[in-house]
């Protein structure tokens, strides 16, 4: 080998190690560049959800700032409703605008207790020791008929703050109204194990096993049981259930009432056969058993 061919070569290897070198550095760069770029993007993702910005989403279309249309005419309501469900926020009829439009309102923004602090550009509630859930949130969507189409279609104001919430959404859906409650299988449920004198927490055990999306509680069981025994009277009263419960069961009833109001003031009930039994042994004995009479 001539000292002209190890020159070459000695050129060639330095070249290579100057390119794998160039490789290195510049891969190092663009990872860098990449890593920096999704951070970034994580952190404007963080920030609009720290911020609560409301993202809709109507048939696969985002709902921002323009209108979209809704084809049902008559769930226009619902479907916003619906749609705020899903992210975890409920909305509320706020006041009735022209044409049958609705104006729908955060379901936290009836009034404001707290002091106002602020994150950024936008009002954040600061909430003392209360149990109110109402923070005054300013976010608020217009359900009305569009002029030339005379559809109905779901608009957010072009204002940033009618826009934002200035609260937490919802984390757990139990207890809130539009986000739990008894379905008609759940209630059919309550019915039936209530007539087999089950008690209303085997009644939450059992809707929970078998509907798990419902999020019932068990005062929701509670007020339905109630509601059921209401229904049972079939608007009678306390006295007037047991009068009718006595005149199905075949008591001997005798009622006296005041002449003047009309309202009952005694009730004598007997069951048949004591009555039988007074009939035959008319002859007995008073036994006073009370217990501890000084």
């Amino acid at each position: 080998v001539t000292s002209i061919q190890i020159k070459i070569l000695t050129a060639h290897f330095s070249l290579f190690l100057f390119s794998f070198s160039l490789f290195l550095v510049l891969s190092r760069f663009f990872l860098f560049i990449s890593f920096s770029l999704s951070y970034f993007l994580l952190q404007t993702e963080s920030e609009n959800i720290k911020k609560n910005q409301l993202v809709l989403y109507i048939h696969n279309n985002k709902l921002t700032k323009k209108q979209h249309k809704v084809k049902q005419q008559k769930n226009n309501k619902t479907t916003a409703k619906n749609i705020a469900i899903i992210w975890r926020f409920q909305l509320v009829i706020s006041r009735n605008l022209n044409n049958g439009g609705k104006e729908l309102r955060c379901h936290r923004g009836e009034r404001y207790r707290g002091t106002a602090g602020k994150v950024g550009n936008f009002v954040k509630a600061v909430m003392r020791k209360s149990k109110t859930k109402y923070t005054g949130c300013p976010f608020m969507i217009n359900v009305k008929r569009d002029a030339t189409s005379k559809k109905f279609c779901i608009s957010v104001p072009l204002d940033d703050e009618k826009g934002m919430h200035n609260h937490a959404f919802v984390v757990n859906p139990e207890g809130q109204r539009q986000m739990s409650g008894l379905s008609d299988p759940s209630r059919e449920i309550v019915r039936d194990m209530s007539s087999a004198q089950a008690s209303p927490a085997v009644a939450l055990a059992a809707i929970q096993k078998k509907h798990p999306v419902d999020n019932a509680t068990i005062r929701q069981v509670y007020n339905y049981k109630a509601n059921l025994r209401k229904e049972s009277l079939e608007g009678r009263d306390v006295a007037g259930q047991l009068l009718h419960l006595a005149t199905v069961s075949k008591y001997i009833v005798y009622t006296d009432v005041n002449p003047n109001t009309q309202a009952l003031t005694h009730v004598f009930m007997s069951h048949p056969q004591a009555a039988s039994l007074f009939r035959t042994y008319y002859w007995y004995v008073g036994i006073d058993s009370t217990y501890k009479t000084n």
